[in-house]
């Protein structure tokens, strides 16, 4: 990652080291929606940390060097906030020039495309959406594309959880709902492309924190008067889970550094993909290193391992990026494959 976005991570990991230890998340009920620590997020600016203000320190494709880095620190600290849903509005509304919005206590959240129907029709889903003071939804309409801003007094609401027991609510747009609507060049492809990186960057942070739990756990636990880690088989366990860990982190990484919407796509497919893959061996490997212990209550590793399965499937499962990406090699033929490997795609493909 660039300079900047590392400052950013290092702000976010201080952060959350005084206002969302691990014991919040471990001790936290499901769907309590943490104030304080939205607002210690909220009043560091890191919740518009996607926003793309032309300034240097907006990397890559608006910010998203930035962003990257607060979604994957903060999802290894277990923070029970809907982070990527908060960022990817905070720049949904800033593209919209969307002034309307009170400040302050006001949660301002995105519906993620793959997981939501056009609202006006059939409502969207949307992580800790009971809590949301407003729901950006980006759509095709009247043959272009706009963002549709729901005020959550409009909505009904369903509420729903994810297997690792956090919010993922239906909200349903009430028949006299009458949203703010905003033109824009945006199209749900890209937010969906935007979406799967910072889903992808939260599941290596969660990942990361699973190797160091399993690490920690092999060092000290004493079985047959030595330290699990000094077993073969466990070692091979560990070195299986880093490499895994490495390339989603390095895709990522190649991710964030994107320059323009064609290689956004593609390299959040990579990233989503590599990222989603890795979770059952990560989580096999790190649920074996910690035997019985590992799957307590008390023992912390299950808030990343649910995390990183609900995170699997959500803004595309690997199956749907790899299918895009050999959509992608196959749009080139076979004169354009090496130039794509190397220097990624000169447009985007369309997402089926």
């Amino acid at each position: 990652m660039t300079a900047p976005a590392d400052l950013v991570g290092e702000s976010v990991a201080r952060l959350c080291a005084k206002h969302a230890p691990l014991a919040l998340a471990q001790e936290a009920v499901a769907g309590r929606f943490e104030d304080a620590v939205w607002d210690a997020f909220r009043e560091a600016g890191l919740l518009d940390a996607m926003v793309d203000d032309g300034s240097p320190a907006a990397d890559g494709v608006g910010g998203l060097a930035a962003a990257v880095s607060v979604a994957r620190v903060a999802a290894h600290a277990a923070v029970p906030l809907p982070i990527v849903e908060a960022l990817i509005a905070a720049r949904l509304r800033h593209e919209a020039g969307d002034d309307a919005v009170a400040q302050g206590a006001h949660v301002a959240l995105a519906a993620l495309p793959d997981a939501a129907a056009p609202a006006s029709k059939h409502g969207a889903r949307v992580g800790w959406g009971r809590h949301a003071s407003s729901i950006y939804v980006p759509v095709a309409r009247d043959g272009g594309y706009a963002v549709l801003r729901y005020d959550r007094a409009a909505a009904t609401v369903e509420p729903g959880e994810d297997i690792a027991g956090q919010p993922r609510d239906l909200l349903r747009p009430r028949a006299d709902a009458q949203p703010a609507v905003f033109t824009t060049q945006r199209t749900p492809a890209d937010v969906l492309a935007w979406g799967a990186l910072l889903r992808a960057a939260q599941m290596v942070g969660a990942m990361d924190r699973t190797f160091e739990l399993a690490l920690e756990h092999a060092n000290t636990r004493v079985q047959f008067g030595r330290p699990l880690g000094k077993f073969q088989m466990v070692q091979q366990m560990l070195a299986i889970q880093a490499a895994e860990i490495a390339a989603a982190t390095a895709a990522v990484d190649l991710a964030a550094a994107a320059t323009d919407q064609a290689s956004l796509h593609y390299y959040a497919a990579v990233a989503k993909g590599v990222a989603s893959a890795a979770v059952r061996t990560v989580c096999d490997c790190a649920h074996q290193v910690t035997g019985a212990m590992g799957y307590t209550r008390e023992f912390s590793l299950h808030l990343f391992t649910r995390r990183l399965w609900a995170w699997r499937d959500d803004c595309g499962s690997e199956a749907h990026w790899h299918a895009y990406l050999g959509r992608t090699a196959l749009a080139g033929g076979a004169a354009g494959l090496w130039p794509l490997i190397v220097r990624g795609p000169a447009a985007p493909v369309e997402h089926a």
